[in-house]
Parts: structure tokens; sequence; C-alpha cells
């Protein structure tokens, strides 16, 4: 499986101290992405300008030719890179890193077993998030068996898309759904992801028929899905699922500079207004629902 980071310490994926295990690959193409190095499925290089000297060891180290000077710039031509990291390990600067890297089962359970204390005293426990973890459902189902194995208290962060199937397979080792939902219309789920989002809300309802534990987790994004026709068409959604959480997520630009080392658009969006965000959030409550902005 590929995974693109395992943190340590998370406290906001879930209750208490907690891994967040982060796969690599994502089905949707969200276009405000704090996390563009987790869309694509295998290894990707970022290059940080800020540290590159511009010395040339990358490219002559560059199997794929893939990289060039012009005018004391360095250029990436992502057509032509294959992710192999070895122009990583030629840079001096450490201005070049690879995004994904191939795990096993078992470096995964040692690396969330190292935090298994601090799971018990706060109540936390480990995070599979993503990208997208469903899209490894049957590695996923696996890790999740092994955790429940070992008493760690299990939660998987997704949008859903992902077939039932799948998703059921999950349901008896995983203690909590952290459920993204991004906007209802359809036709503007297409816009802002790249997809349908119809078999994301019939997977968001199999999982509250089947009796899982459910955090909504709603991105709200100014000019994109924070309109009062998605405000109104998700409080209905809320009201039919009862989740035992809602998370109003506000858009921040934390990883635009993720963009810049992928040399990729960044993202131009605004998050409500924090009045705006509270009227929301009063809203839902309103529903008899326990609400909080942020994660």
């Amino acid at each position: 499986m590929y995974l693109f980071n395992i943190q340590r310490f998370s406290t906001h994926d879930g209750p208490g101290i907690r891994t967040t295990v982060f796969f690599k690959g994502c089905p949707l193409r969200c276009l405000w992405c704090h996390n563009p190095e987790s869309q694509r499925f295998g290894p990707e290089v970022m290059h940080n300008p800020e540290r590159c000297v511009v010395c040339g060891r990358c490219v002559s180290g560059c199997p794929a030719q893939a990289i060039r000077i012009e005018n004391g710039t360095l250029y990436t031509d992502p057509e032509k890179c294959t992710g192999c990291g070895l122009c990583a390990d030629e840079c001096l600067n450490c201005a070049r890193e690879v995004a994904g890297r191939e795990y096993t089962a078992d470096q995964v359970m040692d690396a969330v077993g190292r935090d298994k204390t601090f799971y018990g005293e706060s109540g936390g426990g480990v995070t599979f998030s993503g990208g997208e973890c469903m899209t490894a459902a049957g590695e996923l189902t696996g890790l999740l068996r092994r955790c429940k194995e070992r008493g760690i208290h299990t939660a998987v962060d997704t949008c859903g898309f992902c077939g039932t199937e799948d998703l059921a397979r999950t349901l008896p080792y995983t203690d909590l759904y952290l459920y993204d939902i991004k906007c209802i219309d359809p036709a503007l789920h297409r816009e802002l992801t790249g997809a349908d989002n119809g078999v994301i809300l019939k997977n968001l309802r199999f999982l509250n028929e089947n009796g899982a534990c459910i955090w909504l987790r709603l991105p709200l994004v100014e000019g994109a899905n924070a309109s009062e026709a998605e405000i109104a068409a998700l409080l209905e959604l809320a009201g039919e699922i009862r989740p035992q959480r809602v998370s109003l997520l506000p858009y921040h630009n934390t990883g635009s500079f993720k963009y810049q080392r992928l040399n990729r658009d960044v993202p131009e969006f605004a998050a409500p207004t924090a009045e705006r965000l509270e009227e929301i959030k009063t809203r839902f409550q309103a529903l008899g629902l326990d609400v909080k902005i942020g994660a």
C-alpha cells in the first residue's frame, strides 16, 4: 500500500490522541484540497525552490531526463517524472522530497503500536485517512482488524466514494467513521470534485442503517459550497442521519505551498466569516446535534 504520511500525536482526526495513517490516492479532485500530494496514486516528487541552489545534481541524477534548467530556473516535466526519487537522493539541500512510499502492513502496525499507551490514556486510537483510504479497501480492512485485535480504537476518514461492499467489509472493525460531505447538489458536486455524489450519499445511509458511529464533516468554502441552498440541504441530511457529531470545517490555505512544490496552480478560495459559521452552527444545534467548528 502507498502512504504519504503517518502522523503521530494527532488531535484533529477523531477523539483523543491518535496516529493518523494517510493513504496515497483519491478518486475525487476537490478544488480546495489542502493535501494535493494525496490525490495521485503512487509517489510524486515535490520541489522546494527556497532551498534549491540550482546546482544541477538532480538533472544528471534523473534517469527519465524529466528535469532541466532554463535561465537559471529548475523545471520538472510531470509527464516524464516517474517518482523514483533518485533526484531527491542527489539533492544536497533537501530541496526535493518524495511524497508517497510503499509500506507493508507490519510497518504500519509497528508505527501504530508505538503510541498505544497514549491512546488508552486519552481515549484516542488510530485514524485511517487519505487521500482516500477506501481505495485500498483490502489492505485497510486488514489493518483495522489487526488494530481491533490489539484493543486499539479505530476511525476511518472517508469521502464515501467507494463500493458499498468494500465499506461493509470495514464495519465490524471500525469504531467511528469521519464522513466527509462536500455538497448535496449533484451537478455542483461534479463541478467541485470531478465526480457524482450519488454513491457517497448512498453509502452514508448504508452506514447509518447498519448502526455505524458517524461524525459528519462538512468543509465550507465561500463561493463554492457554502450557499444558503447547500446549507439547507445539509441540515436536512443531518436531521435524517442524526450523526453523533457535526464538524464544520472552514476553508484554510495552509496547503498552498504544497501546490507550488508540485508545480500546480494554487487554489484561491475563502472561508465563510466567523459570524456566518456561528449562524450555521446554531442551525445545526437547533436539530439537537453536537456541533463543532473545526476538526
